[in-house]
């Protein structure tokens, strides 16, 4: 009779499944037909990204209405962060303690200022002082007349008497060019060359005439000798 079961017992190839017998080729067959719960799912999945996929068309616009596309405003761009430059702290001077933990405190003073020295004193030239004449107008005293010399000094003659005994130029200026022999301007030490620059301390008028004129007036009181 081979392998079929005997009196009813079950084959121990196959399975009882709600009171009947299956074998093991009819329950590998069930299970393949069968889709399971992860099958399920992923066909789910598969068939959404499928729709996703499928371009929806648009309802058209409504009358009037243009479709014209809305250009997307792109977010301006944010400056970027400017950040202040950091200030380095000064460091505090170190303190200064004796031996004994006090602490030292150290007095400043201002520099003296030296004073600002004053630029040198320039002296003007001092002038000569050209010596005044002494005032003798009478006939006692005389009468002085000043003359230039040839090396540029002023010589006070002081004449006593007439005749003076001087040749003088034609014109100004008043140019000694003569002095008589034995005469009173010869004893006083005139020379030939020196010029009559003033008659009794006031300086000769500009013209031959006046000049000629005030001589003449000046020496009339002198005494007359031979």
């Amino acid at each position: 009779m081979g392998n079929q079961p005997c009196c009813g017992q079950p084959n121990e190839s196959s399975t009882e499944i709600a009171g009947h017998q299956v074998t093991a080729e009819e329950l590998e067959k069930s299970n393949t037909d069968t889709p399971t719960y992860t099958d399920q799912v992923e066909t789910t999945q598969a068939k959404t990204e499928i729709e996703d996929r499928v371009a929806v068309p648009r309802p058209p616009p409504p009358e009037g209405w243009s479709s014209v596309p809305v250009p997307v405003q792109q977010p301006a761009k944010a400056p970027p962060a400017t950040t202040a430059p950091i200030q380095q702290p000064v460091p505090a001077p170190p303190a200064m303690t004796d031996g004994a933990g006090g602490v030292v405190i150290t007095r400043v003073t201002n520099p003296v200022q030296q004073p600002a020295k004053a630029p040198p004193a320039t002296t003007a030239p001092i002038q000569q002082p050209v010596p005044a004449p002494p005032a003798m107008t009478d006939g006692a005293g005389g009468v002085v007349i000043t003359f230039e010399t040839k090396k540029k000094e002023q010589k006070n003659i002081l004449f006593k008497k007439r005749p003076l005994g001087l040749g003088l130029s034609k014109s100004l200026p008043l140019v000694v060019n003569n002095v008589l022999e034995g005469k009173h301007a010869k004893e006083l030490g005139v020379e030939e060359g020196w010029v009559m620059t003033m008659i009794k301390g006031a300086k000769l008028p500009d013209t031959f005439k006046d000049a000629k004129q005030t001589l003449a007036e000046a020496t009339e009181v002198l005494p007359m000798t031979g």
